[in-house]
Parts: C-alpha cells; structure tokens; sequence
C-alpha cells in the first residue's frame, strides 16, 4: 500500500514538473523572435542541398548535424518557428529521459530541469547547443551499463562530437576512459566490439576536428576572433581572463552590474565544488576539464555567449548523475551536493528575467521588420545591405523570392552569410554607390541599421524603439529608407 501510494507521488511530480515544463518553454518559443544565428542556420538548410550545408560548413566551423535536422521543415516551407519546437522538443525529451530514466534525488531534477540553461539557451533558441542535453542524458542512461551496450554508447559519443566544437572534451574523456579501460584493463569485454565501436567514434571525431581546421582557415570570422583576443604580456594576460570571468558572470546574473553578494555565492559554490571534487576524480577530470576549455576558449579565442557559459550546467549535472557508479562505496559528498545546488540556483537568475522579456519585447526586430515590408513594400523589390550581416532576420519572415537583398562588395544576391575574405572587409559607401548605381531601374532601398545622414535618401521605417533592452540584446534594428528618384537619375546621367 505504502509501495503504491509512493509511486503515485512520484507518477504526479513527473507529470506535473513534465507538463509545467513543456508549457513553458512552448509558450516562450512562440513569442521569440529569432536572431541572425537562427536565422543563418534556417536559410543554409532551406536555400542549400545536402552537399552544399557540407560545403558551407567551413565557413560555420559547426557540423552538418541541426543543419540536417531542421532541413526538411525548412525545405517544405515550414515557418521559422518550427526550428524552435524542434529544439523545445529535444529539450522536452531530456526532461522526459530525466524523469523516467534517471536515478537521483528529485531537488537536483527539478534544480536542472528548470536552470536557465534548459528553459531558455537549449531550448527556446534554436542552435545546435540544444542537441547536448538530450546526448548526454542519454548517455547517462547507458553510463553505468556502457560494457554491455559499447556500440550503442559509441554512437552517442560520437554524436555528442557533432554537436559542437565544445563539447569535444567532454567525449574524448568519456571515449578514452570507455576504450582505454575496456582494451587493457577489463579483461571480460568483447574486444572486437570495442574496436569497432571505436572506430564509430574515431570517424566522428576525425570528421569534426577536420571541420574546425578547415574553418580556421577559411572562416574569418574566427580570424577576428582570435586577433582580438591576443595576447602580448603578462598584464594582457590577468586582463582577458579576469575579463572571461566578469562577462561570464553578467550572462549569469542578466545584467551589466552584478551584484557584488551575487558574485561572491558563484565563487564559493564553485570553490565547494572544487573542493568536494576531490572524492571522485575520474568524473572531477570529466567536469573541470570542459569548465577550463570552455573558460580558456572564451579567454583566448572567442567572446563569451550564454549556450557556452552555461555548459557548466549541463556537464555538472552529468556529474551529479553518474558520482555513485564511479565509487566502490558510495558516501555522501555534502561540500559537492550544497555547491552544486548554490551554483544551479544562482546561474538561473538572469535567464529567467530574459525569458520574461522575451515574452514581452523583441528578442530581434527582424520580424517586425520582415511585417512592415510585407504591408508597405511591393514584391520583387531590393534591398541594398550596408551591412554584412543584416538581411537573415528579416528574411527568414517573408516568403522565399517575394524580396530580394543585394549586397554591395559582393554584387551579389543572398540569404545567408558566407564569412570569407569579401566580408572581413566589410562594405564601403563605394559599394554601396555602385551597387545604386547598377540597380537604379529596379524598386531599390537601403537597408541599414545607422542612420544614413544623406538628402538623397527619405527614411521610411525604424525599429531602433522598438528592441528588447537586456544584457544581451541581439542589437538587431533596422532602418528602411527609399532611394529618390533624382538619385537614380543623376547616376544614369553620370554614365
């Protein structure tokens, strides 16, 4: 009876903390705007075939994988929206996988299932980021039994390579403990599955790191990363790191000035878990090598944004899944269980007040924009973009080939982006010039995001007002102006 009534409560916390959730993230989605990474990954799948997102992989450094994903619904002419349910739906899966599969106490469920991380940056925003839950649940369904399942567990490692760059630490710690320990220690393993199992993971790996090499060289947008984050001396050094630090707690805390108790919490939850770290330490390996790879890449690398910061999350929890099958005996870990449960509640702060925003302003004002076009603006006309990374927000709103977006310095008509050499020179007002020139018989305006001081030009629409103000804002606004006739004629008669 007592047997009975126990799984009842726990049949209704599952389903009301299932619901609760799905509910929430569905709802956030629908209101969110998307930005130009969402965008960028929509149009590469819509606009490119398989062969072609492969190709242009090497100017993403990410690999093909969401691209795949999301390619259907954007080929058959889904809405935008459907990249964020499908990501909700992986994140509704985890939380599913959470419940149903895996053992641990309910307060680190709940304190996981709704972390920012999984209400917002893996959920509502449509990236590949949002695959890395789901894998590595999973993965922790089958942690404790790996031996038995080695080409089931391959195959995840090898998927969690293909979700992204980031996670590389993470799945060749777990493939070098798996295969090491499996080949020369365990005695009773089938070997041969083992081999083939790692070769599974081997090509994953080979293939991801090929991608990020290729796009080291060709993608420069990582070359402007990386000249920014140079590094002379020692001074420069203490700089970029207590930089990484401070920028990384303010996507924690959702706000520019963190609150100085705020602060001091992080820094010792992270210190009681550095501490009580030291009782298992295959899986303190595991977890401080993915913080100190995510803090170096930041560091010297790349700049911060909240899917990366928030990788903590998603492998502490791992952590705090798998502790007690790496012991022989288990034994409570107070110092670990009390950080970790600080370190959750304190990094759900600012995510909820953006989520609230989201609801309530605009994440990106692409889609309004993409609205005043669509009622204001005749189709078949184009829009001159004076800037390289401007039109995907907007054109992942309107219906594909109604509107064009011509951009100058590659003379050109795009959807995405290709970060090559044309763009890290970005576009001069000569560019823009001639391409007014070249299209003065057209219905032609310019499409900005700074105020153009020219009388040439009659500003039609602005959606400077109307951008959601948040710690990380998108800072996508819009300025549509319309090209004067005598403009047009004056260059015809220049020729």
């Amino acid at each position: 009876m007592l047997k009975k009534i126990k799984n009842n409560k726990t049949k209704f916390f599952n389903i009301l903390v299932f619901i609760t959730f799905s509910i929430f993230i569905l709802f956030i989605a629908f209101n969110h705007e998307n930005y130009e990474d969402e965008a960028q990954s929509w149009l590469i799948a819509r606009d490119l075939s398989p062969i072609g997102v492969i190709k242009q992989m090497a100017y993403e450094g990410h690999s093909p994988l969401w691209y795949f994903i999301i390619m259907p619904f954007a080929k058959l002419g889904f809405p935008v929206v459907s990249q964020n349910i499908i990501s909700c739906l992986f994140a509704i899966a985890t939380v599913y996988l959470i419940l149903k599969k895996i053992d641990c106490n309910k307060l680190y469920k709940i304190l996981f299932i709704f972390n920012g991380g999984m209400i917002f940056w893996y959920s509502v925003i449509a990236r590949p980021y949002a695959l890395i839950p789901f894998l590595l649940i999973l993965i922790s369904i089958y942690y404790k039994d790996r031996k038995k399942h080695p080409y089931i567990y391959s195959l995840l490692l090898a998927l969690l390579c293909q979700t992204h760059l980031i996670m590389l630490p993470t799945a060749c710690l777990l493939a070098a403990e798996y295969y090491g320990f499996g080949m020369f220690k365990e005695k009773n393993n089938d070997k041969k599955k083992l081999v083939r199992g790692f070769i599974i993971f081997s090509i994953s790996l080979l293939v991801m790191c090929t991608i990020v090499l290729i796009a080291k060289n060709t993608c420069k947008i990582t070359d402007v990363h990386i000249n920014a984050n140079k590094i002379k001396n020692m001074s420069e050094l203490n700089f970029k790191i207590k930089s990484t630090m401070n920028n990384s707690m303010k996507i924690l805390y959702g706000d520019k000035k963190v609150s100085g108790l705020f602060y001091n919490l992080v820094c010792i939850s992270i210190s009681f878990i550095l501490i009580g770290s030291f009782k298992n330490l295959k899986q303190a390996i595991f977890f401080w090598s993915q913080f100190l790879f995510v803090f170096l890449l930041h560091s010297f690398f790349w700049f911060e944004i909240p899917p990366r910061v928030y990788i903590i999350i998603i492998t502490m929890m791992f952590w705090v899944i798998n502790y007690k099958y790496d012991l022989k005996k288990y034994e409570n870990n107070t110092l670990l269980e009390l950080g970790v449960i600080m370190f959750m509640i304190l990094s759900s702060i600012g995510t909820y007040k953006l989520a609230y925003q989201d609801i309530k302003e605009n994440y990106s004002t692409g889609k309004i924009t993409a609205e005043y076009i669509k009622k204001n603006i005749s189709k078949d006309s184009i829009f001159i973009c004076t800037d390289t990374e401007l039109s995907q927000s907007i054109n992942i709103y309107l219906k594909k080939n109604d509107y064009k977006f011509y951009m100058p310095n590659t003379q050109k008509y795009i959807t995405y982006v290709i970060f090559d050499e044309k763009w890290s020179k970005g576009i001069s007002s000569d560019d823009v010039d001639k391409a007014i020139k070249k299209l003065s018989h057209k219905n032609i305006y310019l499409l900005s995001q700074i105020e153009q001081q020219t009388a040439n030009l009659k500003l039609l629409y602005s959606s400077t007002d109307k951008m959601m103000k948040s710690y990380y804002p998108r800072y996508e606004q819009y300025k549509i102006y319309k090209i004067k006739k005598d403009v047009k004629a004056a260059t015809n008669k220049h020729d």
